[in-house]
């Protein structure tokens, strides 16, 4: 009976030395797995600032100019077109297709503004006698008065539009003082159309 077991003695120290380390032994945690992004709606972006320079040419919009307060839309339609010009932009001729639509609106408005005054009130006494002897005496007191001005002004407004669309691109207001005659106001209009289309084209 000792052979045997003798036998299976040495089978089993052969096995045992057979075994060796496992060399794919994990040393660390596996990978966090990646999370995954929600996706992006391209509507939320902002959208790509307007390339100005593509816009050369102009014409006047159904209702181009609607006028009240004395002037005639011929007068803030040339003075409108004066403006336009010296802002690089060019009627469209011959019946082609414009790259800006343009509407303008003359309005006489109403304002009001209050201004205060201030001025001193009141009395004093030299003394007394032929010579003025004895103490002199006075007193003043400080007043305001808050008063309301109301006057008339122009006010010119100007709207450049997408003639496919006819969604309003730019615009832009300047008021004048509306004093004064006719000729006056005109004169005073075309200026008032230079300082407002100087914003154009935007920053």
């Amino acid at each position: 009976m000792r052979r045997p077991l003798f036998c299976l003695s040495l089978t089993l120290l052969a096995l045992a030395g057979c075994q060796t380390p496992n060399p794919y032994v994990a040393s660390s945690l596996p990978e966090a797995s990646v999370p995954v992004l929600p996706q992006q709606d391209p509507a939320a972006y902002p959208p790509a600032p307007r390339d100005w320079s593509r816009y050369r040419t102009w014409s006047w919009a159904p209702g181009a100019a609607v006028v009240s307060g004395g002037l005639d839309g011929q007068t803030v339609q040339q003075a409108v077109a004066d403006g336009l010009d010296q802002r690089g932009l060019r009627p469209a001729l011959g019946g082609a297709r414009a790259d800006l639509q343009v509407r303008a609106r003359l309005t006489q408005q109403q304002r009001s503004e209050q201004y205060t005054d201030y001025y001193d009130t009141g009395y004093g006494y030299g003394g007394y006698g032929p010579y003025g002897y004895g103490p002199g005496y006075g007193a003043s007191v400080g007043q305001a008065r808050t008063r309301t001005r109301t006057f008339l002004v122009d006010v010119l407004e100007v709207e450049l539009l997408d003639p496919a669309t006819g969604r309003v691109l730019w615009h832009s207001a300047a008021e004048q003082a509306s004093g004064g005659n006719s000729g006056e106001r005109a004169r005073t209009l075309r200026d008032t159309t230079r300082r407002l289309l100087a914003n154009y084209p935007p920053s």
